[in-house]
């Protein structure tokens, strides 16, 4: 879901401010994902890449503390010029690793469950019934957690991005 916002100033201005806040220039690319969650590589710093027409930034954190694990989020703003200043449209992905793990994740989970609690040697509409709502709520449950996590993070940075760059919601 994509969210607006106002700023009262230029792109240049936003340049200088999204330089203050990126730490990392990393490119959005499977290699640098693979480097974030496998070998910790800029562990806890704000990433990203600024171009012409838009800008990425993310964040990873594993470990104890860490909230985000392989999940976290790639806010990309996509600002646009109005007559007194800017309105940024920020759009959330999560990181390629992320979606990879997260599609093995409902394959398997949903091949476990369909061939051990669904499909049966009895499968009379009886009990088929009970055994796919079961199935069902498994399943729900094992792909909540990375997209409550994703979720959870996207609006966390979006927030902090909404501060650091002092912007307004656009109504």
């Amino acid at each position: 879901m994509a969210t607006r916002f106002l700023a009262d100033y230029d792109l240049n201005e936003l340049k200088e401010k999204l330089n203050s806040i990126i730490e990392v220039k990393n490119e959005d690319n499977v290699k640098t994902h693979l480097r974030q969650t496998l070998l910790f590589k800029d562990e806890g710093l704000v990433s990203g890449t600024i171009n012409n027409e838009s800008f990425k930034i993310w964040t990873h954190e594993q470990g104890r503390s860490g909230v985000t694990g392989i999940f976290y989020p790639i806010i990309e703003g996509l600002p646009r010029k109005l007559s007194g200043g800017l309105e940024i449209e920020f759009k959330s992905k999560m990181n390629i690793i992320g979606r990879t793990i997260f599609l093995l994740i409902i394959i398997g989970v949903g091949y476990v469950i369909t061939t051990g609690i669904i499909i049966q040697e009895d499968n009379d509409i009886q009990f088929l019934i009970p055994r796919f709502l079961i199935g069902a709520v498994l399943f729900g449950l094992f792909i909540s957690l990375p997209t409550f996590i994703h979720i959870r993070t996207s609006r966390i940075t979006k927030q902090y991005l909404v501060k650091e760059l002092g912007l307004k919601i656009n109504k």
